[in-house]
């Protein structure tokens, strides 16, 4: 079986949530102070820092119209905090999962009939299990960040609804606004939160026929001048660049 079709297990996903938020520093601050406002994470990009995240991210990666190199999808993922290696077997191992959990995110969306289930969180509310939509949609629109900068397609309402619905259960300058929402009119919120799958759905059809075409024209790939053979891959897999990229 080939290992990148290999969905990941319970244990491998836990492993990769707990990676992705190891990334950042430990800021112990005393007197109750966020180490957000007042630290290293301050003002800075963190990246993805969860599995539901990191899933809303790769959808939106396999949904834009172009294909995206892990050169180009890796660092953004990490954000300011590109992890430390402690090894090239270190970093060769957490790459392996990443990529076979964007495989898995992908298959899911180009599976015929296929009920694509986003990777909510979720909490409890009054004793209560309620999904989080926020971490996934932050994470999609991340991704969509990939997407032409500008176009004819802003204005068409079989992009702009559905993009809508996502930017709805985002956070919004750090505050979960479906929440809020929801104290006043929980049936709306509720609405809206069972409306981002579907609008994955709309928007990964929305640019079918544009990905098509771009996975049917060859991509020519020349090595960058700058990285030797045997110098560690710019993707940030932790292999050495013949290893990975090169090929």
């Amino acid at each position: 079986m080939n290992t990148i079709a290999k969905p990941l297990t319970d244990a491998e996903m836990d492993r990769l949530d707990d990676f992705l938020l190891s990334r950042l520093p430990d800021e112990r601050l005393p007197d109750g102070q966020s180490a957000d406002d007042t630290g290293e994470l301050a003002g800075r990009d963190q990246g993805v820092l969860c599995i539901s995240e990191l899933h809303g991210y790769f959808t939106a990666i396999a949904t834009v119209p172009k294909l995206i190199q892990a050169t180009e999808w890796l660092p953004h993922l990490w954000g300011d905090f590109s992890p430390v290696w402690e090894s090239e077997k270190h970093g060769a191992a957490y790459f392996a999962l990443l990529r076979r959990f964007k495989h898995e995110v992908t298959e899911s969306l180009q599976t015929p009939g296929f009920l694509f289930d986003p990777c909510f969180n979720e909490r409890l509310v009054d004793g209560k299990p309620e999904i989080i939509t926020y971490d996934w949609c932050s994470g999609y629109l991340r991704g969509s960040q990939f997407l032409p900068a500008d176009g004819p397609y802003l204005q068409d309402p079989e992009f702009s609804s559905p993009m809508m619905v996502v930017k709805a259960n985002s956070l919004i300058d750090g505050v979960d606004v479906l929440a809020l929402m929801a104290e006043k009119d929980p049936a709306g919120a509720a609405r809206l939160r069972g409306s981002v799958p579907e609008a994955a759905r709309d928007l990964y059809a929305f640019w079918a026929a544009a990905r098509q075409a771009a996975e049917e024209k060859p991509i020519p790939v020349s090595p960058p001048k700058h990285v030797g053979r045997n110098e560690p891959c710019p993707c940030g897999s932790g292999k050495k660049f013949k290893q990975c990229c090169l090929h």
